[in-house]
């Protein structure tokens, strides 16, 4: 039995040295695939930050774009408001003048400016002195330069309704 014995021994000394090398061998191609997916695993994990980071800085831009957009919309919307407040101002101040110089200046108070300011000036540029009125408005305002002009008038000032085509 003896010599049994060793060719058993000798076998299972071989089938455990075969499993150990197996074993030896499984544990480290496990490592392997335990490293290569761990080495994975990073990469991807890698490529997923670097787009997630790269899609915050798009959104991010985007935003400051829309944000800029916005300010500058709103700027321009400033400045048409101010436009048109002063275009409505100035048109309500001109016709608010317009009512209130009617009201305030008579034919007689007109008739004396203008004739103050012909009598001032000097005979030859009194030629080109051309004063355009409305037609209904003409003869009120003439009496009243022909008496505020009584005298220069004696000396040749004329009054002359001309309709006005300009």
């Amino acid at each position: 039995m003896e010599a049994n014995e060793i060719p058993d021994v000798q076998l299972k000394e071989l089938i455990d040295a075969i499993n150990r090398d197996g074993v030896e061998k499984a544990r480290r191609e496990q490592e392997e695939i335990l490293r290569q997916a761990r080495a994975e695993g990073e990469r991807i994990r890698a490529e997923a930050r670097a787009e997630a980071d790269a899609l915050l800085a798009r959104a991010r831009q985007e935003q400051e774009r829309l944000e800029r957009s916005g300010r500058e919309s709103l700027q321009q919307a400033a400045r048409d408001l101010v436009l048109k407040v002063r275009q409505q101002l100035e048109a309500l101040f001109a016709a608010l003048l317009k009512e209130k110089a009617r009201a305030a200046l008579h034919d007689k108070e007109i008739a004396a400016a203008i004739a103050a300011m012909v009598s001032g000036w000097s005979p030859e540029r009194r030629e080109g002195i051309e004063i355009v009125l409305p037609p209904e408005r003409f003869e009120p305002m003439a009496k009243a330069l022909r008496q505020a002009l009584a005298a220069r008038l004696a000396a040749g000032v004329d009054l002359d309704p001309q309709v006005h085509r300009g």
